[in-house]
């Protein structure tokens, strides 16, 4: 670099560092859970006998608990944000959705 006067006369660029893009793990893709009329889901968790550490039924309480954790914020997301507090006490999904069921069935009625 060589300067006359005031002015700056700039013979190499310096090395510009390259920005950094966080690597973000993408969003899992929401997947449409259907359940024929005549079957029924598991409702409440499969319980773990004191003395048994089956890896297969350790699996199915996992499973079961993270189901029911998205099942349980599927619903919570559609509700108005004003009712969030109002049901974010229920422990499941099933809980959540019969006190939801209770407060605005309208079966029979007309409007």
């Amino acid at each position: 670099m060589t300067t006359e006067s005031d002015n700056v006369v700039v013979t190499e660029l310096a090395p510009v560092a390259t920005p950094t893009v966080a690597q973000v793990p993408a969003m899992p893709t929401a997947v449409p859970i259907s359940v024929s009329p005549g079957r029924k889901t598991r409702e409440d968790a499969p319980k773990l006998k004191e003395d048994e550490h089956d890896i297969q039924v350790i699996s199915a309480i996992d499973a079961w608990k993270h189901s029911d954790f998205l099942c349980r914020n599927y619903v919570m997301n559609g509700l108005v944000d004003s009712l969030y507090n109002v049901y974010s006490d229920k422990k499941t999904a099933k809980e959540l959705w019969e006190s939801l069921d209770r407060k605005y069935k309208t079966g029979g009625c007309r409007g």
